[in-house]
């Protein structure tokens, strides 16, 4: 099944039709987003461009990983600004890895 926002199609590929594995692999990044997302918020609150990189590169790896796409590219834009130090950059797609956060998170609860 996918969705716009969340291909499961992905861990199909890794896991089959073992959908407990797959219940858990949500489960835990569900889990391990909460302290991403805040440590990012904190990153940006003292605009750390360095903190807000290795938030977005941790996070990008664990979405691409259960098939949230654009949340991983997402992540990818994000870490690239906090490279080059674009602040303004990092708050759009800071705002942009809100949003898309909210359906990924909501399109693992439908499931």
């Amino acid at each position: 099944m996918t969705n716009i926002c969340l291909d499961v199609s992905v861990l199909d590929a890794m896991f089959g039709d073992d959908d407990a594995i797959k219940q858990a692999i949500f489960d835990e990044f569900k889990v391990c987003a909460d302290p991403i997302i805040a440590d990012m918020d904190a990153a940006l609150a003292v605009r750390s461009c360095e903190g807000v990189r290795a938030m977005a590169h941790k996070l990008k790896s664990s979405a691409r990983t259960i098939g949230a796409i654009q949340l991983g590219d997402i992540c990818d834009s994000l870490e690239n600004a906090g490279i080059a130090e674009e602040h303004d950059a990092i708050r759009i797609f800071s705002d942009k890895l809100r949003a898309e956060m909210s359906a990924v998170l909501v399109a693992i609860e439908t499931l």
